[in-house]
């Protein structure tokens, strides 16, 4: 997707405009799409219609939702709210740039 149609997309998203949508289901992924957007054409907002080779589409959906199965879940792993999530100063903690 062009740098253009994402930026519609994402702008369209942030004002609400995709609330009252249609959407379309990819059930392989479970991936929920809308069908139209402002400024978007419609044949970009299916990730499938993006690939010449429908076929080799599908395939690579395939294997990656079998990736996505494969990942071990942790039994440490724990569901955190955002407004506990540690705040990171990109300069500080991974020494980028001088900062005093």
């Amino acid at each position: 997707m062009s740098i253009k149609h994402t930026r519609a997309l994402l702008n369209a998203a942030l004002e609400g405009k995709l609330d009252k949508v249609e959407y379309a289901h990819r059930p392989l992924m479970n991936l929920h799409f809308p069908t139209s957007a402002p400024n978007v054409p419609a044949e970009v907002l299916d990730p499938r219609n993006t690939w010449a080779d429908k076929a080799a589409y599908d395939a690579k959906a395939t294997h990656l939702a079998k990736l996505f199965r494969t990942i071990p879940s942790s039994s440490k792993t724990r569901r955190v709210k955002p407004s506990s999530w540690p705040v990171r100063r990109v300069d500080r903690d991974w020494g980028i740039g001088n900062w005093a």
